[in-house]
C-alpha cells in the first residue's frame, strides 16, 4: 500500500523565473521538500549603507561649534547658535538615514539623541577650555559619535548587531557623558550651568540606552528623566570633592541608574540588576564615603 506525495503547483516551482516540468526529478524533489516542510527560501537581511554623509555632517558641525565658541561670540549668542547647530545636524542625519537606508534597516528616531548629546558635550568642552589639542580631540570624538551611532542603530534594526557593536555603543554613551559630569563636578562653574547640563546630558543619553530595550516612549522618557534628576541631585555632594573624584562618582551613579532603569523597563532580572547596583553602591561610596570634613 503506497501513499502519494502532495503535488506542487507549477507556480511554486519557478525559482529561476521559468516553470519547471510538471513531472520529473525536479518536481519529485520539490514535492518531497514540501511534504517534509523544508523551505528553499533564504532570508536576506538588509544592511545599512556606509555612513559617509553622517561623517560629513559631523565634520561640518564640529567646525561650526569651534567657530561659535563663547570666547569669540559671548555666552548668549554661542548658546543659541550651538542649539541651532545641534538641531540642524540631528535633522540632517535623521532625514538622510531614513532616505538612503533600505526598508527594515532604517534607524529609529532615538538614533539622533546620542549625536545631540555629543554636540552638547562638545559645546561644553569648547566653552570650558582654550587648549587646541583638547579641543581637537573633543571635535574628533563628537564626529565619531555622530558618524557611527545612526549606522550602528540601522544594523541593530536590521538584526545585524553583534555583541561588540552593542559594547561599542555603550562605550560611546559613557564617553559622551564624561565631559558633562566633569562640568558638573567643576568647583569653578556656576550652578546655573552645572545643573542643566548634567540633567540634559544624563537624560538624553539614558533615552538612547533605555529605548534600545524595546520599551514604550512613555516609559523611556519617564525613566530617563529619573536618571537625569537623580544624577543632578548628586552634583552638590560631588562639588565638595576634587573635580576628578566628583566626576567619577557622578559617572558611576549615572551608569548604574541607567542600567537599572533599562533592565527594569525591559522586565529582565537576575545578575544584571546586581551588576548595575554595584555601580550605584560604588558611586555612593565615592560621593559620600570618601568625603571627610576637616
Amino acid at each position: 500500500m503506497s501513499s502519494a506525495l502532495p503535488p506542487a503547483s507549477p507556480e511554486a516551482l519557478e525559482p529561476l523565473g521559468r516553470p519547471l516540468p510538471v513531472r520529473g526529478p525536479a518536481w519529485l524533489a520539490e514535492s518531497a521538500r514540501r511534504a517534509l516542510g523544508v523551505s528553499r527560501e533564504v532570508a536576506v537581511l538588509p544592511d545599512a549603507p556606509a555612513p559617509f554623509f553622517c561623517g560629513a555632517v559631523a565634520v561640518a558641525a564640529g567646525v561650526l561649534c569651534v567657530l561659535v565658541r563663547p570666547q569669540a561670540l559671548g555666552y548668549r549668542n554661542s548658546l543659541l547658535l550651538d542649539l541651532a547647530i545641534i538641531a540642524v545636524a540631528c535633522l540632517a542625519v535623521g532625514y538622510h538615514a531614513r532616505l538612503v537606508c533600505p526598508p527594515g534597516a532604517q534607524p529609529a528616531v532615538h538614533a539622533a539623541v546620542l549625536p545631540a548629546a555629543a554636540l552638547l558635550a562638545l559645546a561644553v568642552v569648547l566653552a570650558s577650555i582654550s587648549s587646541i589639542p583638547i579641543g581637537a580631540a573633543a571635535v574628533a570624538g563628537a564626529a565619531v559619535v555622530i558618524t557611527l551611532v545612526p549606522y550602528l542603530d540601522a544594523r541593530r534594526v536590521a538584526g545585524r548587531e553583534l555583541g561588540r557593536e552593542r559594547v561599542l555603543r555603550d562605550a560611546v554613551g559613557v564617553g559622551t557623558v564624561a565631559p558633562l559630569v566633569l562640568l558638573g563636578a567643576a568647583p569653578w562653574a556656576p550652578w546655573a550651568a552645572r545643573l542643566p547640563v548634567v540633567f540634559a546630558g544624563g537624560s538624553l543619553i539614558a533615552v538612547d540606552a533605555i529605548r534600545r530595550e524595546a520599551v514604550s516612549w512613555r516609559t523611556t522618557l519617564t525613566g530617563a528623566a529619573a536618571v537625569g534628576a537623580l544624577t543632578t541631585a548628586a552634583v552638590m555632594p560631588a562639588g565638595r570633592l576634587s573635580q576628578a573624584t566628583g566626576a567619577t562618582g557622578l559617572l558611576l551613579l549615572w551608569y548604574g541608574l541607567r542600567g537599572i532603569v533599562g533592565t527594569v523597563a525591559a522586565r529582565r532580572r537576575g545578575l544584571v540588576l546586581v551588576e548595575y547596583a554595584v555601580f550605584v553602591a560604588a558611586a555612593i561610596v565615592v560621593l559620600a564615603g570618601l568625603h571627610r570634613p576637616r
